[in-house]
């Protein structure tokens, strides 16, 4: 896949910014106030497939990450964020994160755990997994 279309995506430099979507919902802290591309992955940068909501690219600290809102299937929105993640390849950052914000979090903390482990050797991402709201910081 090549750029996702301009109509998919938000330049901004906010400090503080919210994606959300049936009651879940992260809040991205960007407190440098660096530039970011907010980008509306599911139904416009990606039409067909598996897909995640969000991708928020940070250009200043390399950071990509890849969100997707669930009510509390975790396993379903880990392949949503892998087709995403595959898919839009050419945009994405070196610092890959993925957040699954969720109404109830099916998984133990042992399950998170070691798909965490997996996802680190295979992927070489970040997963993180909890009950929304999520707070993630893109200064670091």
């Amino acid at each position: 896949m090549s750029m996702p279309p301009a109509e998919c995506t938000e330049r901004h430099s906010k400090k503080r910014f919210v994606v959300e979507e049936n009651r879940s919902k992260v809040v991205f802290e960007n407190a440098k106030r660096h530039e970011i591309d907010q980008i509306e992955v599911d139904g416009c940068a990606i039409v067909e497939g598996l897909r995640c909501d969000w991708l928020i690219n940070a250009d200043a600290t390399q950071q990509s990450v890849f969100v997707e809102l669930k009510g509390s299937n975790v396993p379903h929105a880990v392949e949503q964020l892998t087709h995403a993640h595959d898919g839009l390849r050419e945009i994405r950052k070196p610092n890959v994160t993925w957040i699954v914000s969720s109404q109830r979090c099916p998984l133990t903390s042992t399950e998170v755990q070691s798909l965490t482990i997996k996802l680190r050797k295979r992927k070489g991402v970040q997963l993180i997994v909890r009950n929304s709201p999520v707070t993630f910081v893109l200064d670091q």
